[in-house]
């Protein structure tokens, strides 16, 4: 499976920052009882323990919702190798709302890159079969192209 290595929105499921941050005030109290008890680490290990133990179940959930979301998204074209990471993330976000068009100033922003990349990045795009682009006005708006093929995946076997 062709995962994002350099893709942080990894870390919003890999839930123990946010259960620890979620439950402080247990991290407080284990920590104040670690030290007025002579240091004695038990309480604060049978807390992270937990913290874990919870975490991993949250990871494993998430694992058993993600391939189910998968067969609702679209295949790309046999060019999806030559995709880089912002256009993988402007792929997934169109295909999230199908109907709000995109703006190159909106990617250029949302990705904090010049105006020129952005435009390259969706142009390209275009070309690829992924969208289709409408001016409007001054503006080029691109819109995400349905697609007849269900089976989706923009992650590579």
């Amino acid at each position: 499976m062709y995962v994002l290595k350099n893709d942080y929105r990894i870390f919003e499921y890999m839930p123990i920052s946010r259960r620890i941050y979620d439950t402080r005030g247990q991290y407080k109290r284990a920590y104040l009882y670690t030290r007025t008890d002579t240091f004695d680490l038990t309480y604060f290990i049978r807390y992270v323990i937990r913290v874990i133990d919870e975490s991993i179940a949250d990871l494993r959930q998430y694992m058993d919702v993600k391939p189910k979301e998968l067969p609702n998204m679209i295949t790309p074209p046999e060019s999806s190798d030559d995709l880089n990471l912002r256009q993988v993330a402007i792929l997934e976000l169109m295909m999230k709302d199908r109907d709000r068009p995109m703006t190159i100033k909106a990617v250029s922003g949302m990705h904090n890159v010049a105006y020129a990349t952005a435009r390259t990045d969706l142009l390209d795009l275009v070309d690829a079969g992924y969208l289709l682009k409408r001016k409007v006005g001054k503006e080029f708006l691109f819109f995400y192209r349905q697609s007849s093929n269900p089976n989706f995946s923009i992650y590579r076997e």
